[in-house]
């Protein structure tokens, strides 16, 4: 993959300690070039705005995600765009009362289809999301970001929601227009 990119990010890739980060790093921005024209040389030109969200003037906007062994990007032709994913896994939910509102909690202890933890999880993810469609990134309090049926307002913004479980991951794209997903596996395009 190292050798797919430009110098710039493979000096980048090179700072990370552990090989996990290196992946991450290099398959998103692999992904993001494959989605945008496929010429790797556009990561050089990605710029950061006033609040620190990356863009490449003319392009769509994108977003990119990493945790722990999984990567994805997104862009829309018309709109923002904010993705998200987290591994399925056990959580304690007590560490994470203070980020949810009332009804937020009340929705994942509720009984029914899921459990609490995946319910949590997609909840979560639509936080991060919004947040990074809006470019704040996680500086401000995800509190703020308040998740309803089908959508997050976020900074009097309303954020289609859209959830994607692939593989033992929960991924959550928000966006501020419709938007379809079409999704493909990194080593089919490498």
């Amino acid at each position: 993959m190292l050798e797919k990119l430009p110098p710039s990010a493979r000096q980048r890739c090179a700072r990370f300690k552990r090989d996990a980060p290196k992946i991450n790093y290099a398959s998103s921005r692999l992904l993001l070039t494959h989605i945008l024209n496929g010429d790797t040389s556009i990561l050089d030109k990605i710029e950061k705005g006033e609040s620190g969200k990356p863009f490449i003037h003319g392009f769509p906007d994108f977003s990119i995600t990493h945790t722990e062994g999984f990567a994805a990007a997104g862009c829309v032709n018309k709109g923002e765009i904010g993705i998200d994913a987290e591994r399925i896994r056990d959580i304690e939910l007590e560490d994470f009362e203070d980020y949810l509102t009332e009804m937020e909690l009340t929705h994942i202890l509720a009984e029914g289809e899921g459990e609490a933890g995946l319910r949590f999880l997609r909840l979560w993810t639509a936080k991060e999301a919004a947040m990074k469609a809006a470019g704040t990134g996680l500086r401000e309090p995800l509190s703020d970001a308040c998740v309803y049926p089908g959508y997050v307002r976020y900074l009097d913004t309303d954020y289609k929601l859209t959830h994607l479980d692939i593989d033992g991951y929960i991924i959550t794209l928000c966006t501020t227009e419709d938007a379809a997903v079409d999704f493909r596996i990194l080593g089919s395009i490498l």
